[in-house]
């Protein structure tokens, strides 16, 4: 089984890639996820009173904390690499694919990752055709003037320390521009830190910023 031998980053990314947005890629849920190590943990206590000598798979704790972090309805593994970043220097978990109207538009933009309580939008810019540049570039107007703060993530802003830290600097002065507030970031946590369900349930950064949110947080229970 993969989390016999995957890092804790990349179980995360693992999951959140079997739970896409895309319904053809889409292979399954959360709670689907939670129910099968729910089942294994069972089955396991059942094996034990009958007098059984089975244990959990390999690998089991490190799914429960990879779940924690999953989220459903991601369109790329760098949007999942550049959520789980943010969260290593202390920055609230960002919504994934947050749906806005703009202009006269029916259908709804869906933003990579957002904090809609500070109308701050991340989007991650992969290597693009120039026909896709000139939509990414349109996308972006739209976004902006719908009152949106923009910040744009290449492929140069994830995998290193140092260009991790400085997208996390980024969001929390866009964070300060919004709220007229210091927001202190963390030293770099591993992935495993982050996956603390106490951390995971602490108050809201806007909360403990003591400002309204902006827009509405969809709320996400996280699955242990």
């Amino acid at each position: 089984m993969f989390s016999a031998y995957l890092e804790l980053e990349e179980l995360v990314v693992l999951a959140d890639s079997a739970m896409r947005r895309d319904r053809r890629s889409c292979r399954t849920t959360p709670d689907n996820l939670s129910l099968y190590l729910d089942t294994a943990e069972a089955q396991v206590r059942a094996d034990k009173e009958s007098g059984a000598n089975t244990n959990l798979f390999r690998g089991y704790e490190k799914c429960r904390r990879a779940l924690l972090l999953a989220r459903a309805g991601t369109d790329s593994s760098m949007e999942t690499r550049t959520r789980l970043a943010l969260l290593r220097y202390g920055l609230d978990c960002p919504q994934v694919n947050y749906p806005i109207f703009v202009g006269n538009g029916t259908r709804p933009i869906h933003l990579d990752l957002a904090y809609p309580e500070f109308k701050i939008c991340i989007e991650y810019e992969g290597s693009h055709h120039a026909g896709q540049w000139l939509n990414d570039a349109r996308r972006r107007q739209m976004i902006e003037d719908a009152g949106w703060k923009y910040i744009q993530v290449t492929k140069l802003d994830i995998g290193d320390e140092a260009g991790e830290e400085a997208l996390a600097r980024r969001v929390a002065e866009r964070i300060q521009e919004v709220t007229g507030k210091t927001v202190q970031l963390t030293t770099r946590q591993t992935i495993r830190q982050v996956s603390d369900a106490r951390k995971l349930r602490r108050i809201p950064l806007y909360k403990r910023l003591n400002v309204e949110p902006l827009l509405p947080i969809i709320p996400i229970t996280p699955r242990e």
